[in-house]
C-alpha cells in the first residue's frame, strides 16, 4: 500500500480544487498573483489600471496605487459589461487611460499597469485592434 506524505495530500488537494476553478476563478487568482509579486517587489510606484470587458468595458480600477487595489472588488458579474467579447473597446479604453496619463505632468513618477479581464474569448483574432493599440503615440 502506498500513501502520501503531508506536503503529497496537499498538493493533491490544492491540484483537485484549483481543476474545480471556473475560467474566471483562474483570472482572480493570476490577477491577484500578479499584484502579489509586484508588492512582494516593493512597487510602490505602480497604478494600476483595471478594465473589464464585454460589449463594453469599464475602469473598475484608474490609475490607482498598488496598495489600494482590493482584489475582492474584481469579483462582479461580468453582466455589468455585456455578453460578447469586444477587444476594440478594452483597447480603446486603454488609449485614453495612456492619453489620460500622458497629460500628467508627474506621469514619469510611476510605472503604469494595464490589466484587462474578461471572460469570454473573441470570434475572431483582434489583429486590426492589436495593430492599433501598437501603433498608438502620444497625441494621435
Amino acid at each position: 500500500m502506498t500513501g502520501f506524505t503531508a506536503s503529497q495530500r496537499n498538493s493533491a488537494v490544492t491540484d483537485s480544487s484549483e481543476t474545480n476553478l471556473t475560467p474566471w476563478e483562474h483570472l482572480l487568482r493570476a490577477v491577484k498573483g500578479f499584484l502579489d509579486i509586484r508588492i512582494r517587489q516593493v512597487s510602490f510606484n505602480d497604478q494600476i489600471t483595471v478594465i473589464l470587458f464585454g460589449d463594453r468595458a469599464t475602469r473598475i480600477y484608474n490609475r490607482q496605487k498598488l496598495t489600494e487595489i482590493d482584489i475582492d472588488r474584481l469579483n462582479i458579474p461580468m453582466k455589468l459589461c455585456g455578453e460578447r467579447t469586444n477587444f476594440s473597446a478594452a483597447f480603446q479604453m486603454a488609449i485614453n487611460t495612456l492619453e489620460e496619463v500622458n497629460r500628467n505632468p508627474e506621469r514619469n513618477r510611476f510605472r503604469q499597469t494595464i490589466i484587462f479581464m474578461t471572460d469570454g474569448e473573441p470570434q475572431e483574432y483582434p489583429k486590426k485592434e492589436l495593430s492599433q493599440l501598437c501603433d498608438y503615440r502620444p497625441g494621435s
